[in-house]
């Protein structure tokens, strides 16, 4: 279940950085945004215990 969470995190974020790259935000603010979202859903899946 982890797996499939984990996945629709990573669609997440793609989703996230084409939408600001599509947008002409400069680079490294889209790095920042997609790390930082990947990072928070990750830990709050990791630390889910129904999980």
């Amino acid at each position: 279940m982890r797996v499939v969470a984990t996945g629709g995190i990573i669609g997440i974020a793609t989703i996230l950085g084409a939408a600001l790259v599509s947008q002409d935000v400069t680079g490294w603010i889209v790095g920042l945004a997609v790390g930082v979202t990947s990072v928070t859903l990750a830990a709050l899946l990791w630390s889910s215990r129904q999980l």
